[in-house]
């Protein structure tokens, strides 16, 4: 009974974000692994993070990249 009550106590979990490696970053863009990397230095580039020594990328960081730097379509006067 005691153990029960103690599983009630504890905080909830924290939500697993799932991140990704630049290797999977760099096959979603569809450039080179160091060009990920490259992407981080530039202004306005590309935001990642250290885990453990290891640079990862949240999902939406890289969807938010992809927007912000989404080229308008060839004949579009809008540019």
């Amino acid at each position: 009974m005691q153990d029960l009550l103690s599983v009630s106590k504890r905080a909830p979990t924290p939500e697993v974000i799932p991140l990704l490696t630049a290797d999977e970053v760099a096959e979603q863009l569809g450039i080179k692994r160091s060009a990920v990397y490259n992407l981080c230095y530039k202004p306005g580039g590309l935001r990642a993070c250290k885990v453990g020594g290891r640079v990862r990328f949240k999902r939406e960081e890289v969807e938010t990249y992809i927007r912000r730097t989404k080229s308008a379509p060839p004949g579009d006067s809008n540019t």
